[in-house]
């Protein structure tokens, strides 16, 4: 089984993420920082669920700053991470399997 943490968006993404589950061999956990300036909270989750994850998925739908931490934050655990779009199911689908393949070449 292959972890990946899933960081953006916020309730529209939630509840695609709630419609479509995980894929098959992955076990999704999901983490919407909304649009809040006080995104050390959202920083402080990913950091302690990162100790389990194998890939990191990033949405381009968060806050620059946040962006550049949670980079330097897979960087620093040697997690390997993918950036992309996730609006709507076969977006965030499409990041998460790319995600997994990152994290299957990097093993």
């Amino acid at each position: 089984m292959t972890t990946i943490v899933f960081v953006g968006g916020d309730e529209r993404q939630t509840r695609a993420l709630a419609a479509i589950g995980a894929p098959e061999g992955v076990v999704l956990i999901s983490i919407q920082p909304r649009w809040t300036c006080n995104w050390n909270k959202t920083l402080a989750e990913v950091e302690r669920r990162a100790r389990t994850a194998d890939a990191l998925a990033i949405s381009t739908d968060v806050p620059t700053l946040l962006g550049r931490e949670l980079r330097r934050l897979a960087r620093r655990n040697g997690i390997p991470w993918v950036a992309g779009r996730a609006r709507g199911r076969e977006a965030i689908l499409a990041l998460i399997g790319k995600a997994a393949d990152v994290q299957r070449r990097a093993a």
